[in-house]
């Protein structure tokens, strides 16, 4: 029971944020994952995926989507999330890769 009123009372404070400042990527990030917490995926889909929109290279947030996407039963737009995670992940152990030979350099 207390994980549930931790996870509503979070749910309140963030909308709360959002009220305030709508384009609060973070805020709708974290909101999000509370929402699918509480198994409410309509509502984590519809945010997470302006999250994607508005910052389309956080992994954590497409991992999320495809994650709710599967819940859903949307097999399709979960294996295209999956197939952007997969991309995501490449480029960010291209960039440390390029990073550590730069730094030998």
């Amino acid at each position: 029971k207390g994980n549930e009123d931790r996870t509503s009372e979070a749910i309140a404070n963030l909308e709360k944020a959002l009220a305030l400042e709508p384009g609060d990527v973070e805020s709708k990030h974290a909101l999000a994952l509370c929402y699918e917490k509480n198994r409410d995926y309509g509502r984590a889909r519809e945010l997470l995926e302006q999250v994607v929109a508005a910052k389309a290279d956080l992994t954590s947030a497409h991992v999320a989507l495809a994650r709710v996407y599967y819940k859903m039963h949307k097999k399709a737009e979960g294996d295209r999330e999956s197939a952007t995670v997969a991309r995501l992940q490449i480029q960010e152990q291209e960039k440390q890769s390029a990073m550590r030979n730069a730094a030998r350099h």
